[in-house]
């Protein structure tokens, strides 16, 4: 919440429709950075390595032995000093990527095959996911994937929406089982929000203008 420390972020994306069964669509997220600058502290510790050899049983018994502890204590703070520092520095967003196909199968069904890769510290991470797409009339549609991400190739997902006049209302996990508490689940993850759509006109009633005249 501190608003001193800047930066800037940038979303792109663009879908084509190559016919009326294919469609293909890009798009890149959080592309920017952050420049720390107030109330900043950073804190490093110098590659070292420091051997315990025990303690010496007659100094447990002719000193008191809180004094031979002390003394392990005093030579690991001296060992690994941290050091603070204030400067100024720049963290890039977690950059992400996402490029989709879709096939529609009739007008109320599709499946899609999404990629997805995010860049966490210059490293690339990618996920895959493959889905099936229904709409049940104009107010409910659902959705069920098979998604592969972080090293995990067991994950179903499932995801329903409902569209109240302008507003749509989602919510989606791309990993069910991992809120059941199974111990082999290493993913888990859940999304929900709103969309409001203002303006927006039906190609339908275009249509049968057009057709009237």
């Amino acid at each position: 919440f501190n608003v001193q420390n800047r930066g800037a972020g940038l979303d792109l994306g663009a879908h084509y429709q190559i016919n009326d069964k294919w469609m293909v669509s890009a798009s890149v997220a959080d592309l920017g950075f952050i420049r720390w600058s107030n109330d900043v502290r950073s804190y490093s510790m110098a590659d070292t390595a420091f051997t315990f050899r025990g303690l010496n049983l007659s100094e447990l018994v002719n000193e008191d032995e809180n004094s031979a502890f002390d003394r392990i204590t005093d030579s690991l703070e001296n060992t690994f000093a941290v050091n603070e520092d204030s400067s100024s520095y720049t963290s890039f967003l977690r950059t992400r990527i996402f490029l989709q196909a879709q096939y529609q199968i009739n007008e109320s069904q599709n499946v899609s095959l999404l990629t997805h890769m995010s860049f966490i510290n210059s490293r690339l991470n990618p996920a895959f996911s493959l889905a099936w797409n229904s709409q049940w009339g104009n107010i409910l549609g659902t959705t069920v994937s098979y998604n592969a991400f972080g090293r995990s190739f067991t994950n179903i997902g499932a995801g329903v929406t409902l569209r109240l006049g302008s507003v749509q209302l989602y919510a989606v996990s791309d990993n069910i089982f991992g809120f059941t508490g199974s111990s082999y689940s290493k993913n888990r993850d859940v999304r929900g929000g709103i969309n409001i759509v203002i303006g927006r006109k039906e190609q339908q009633s275009v249509t049968s203008i057009e057709e009237e005249n």
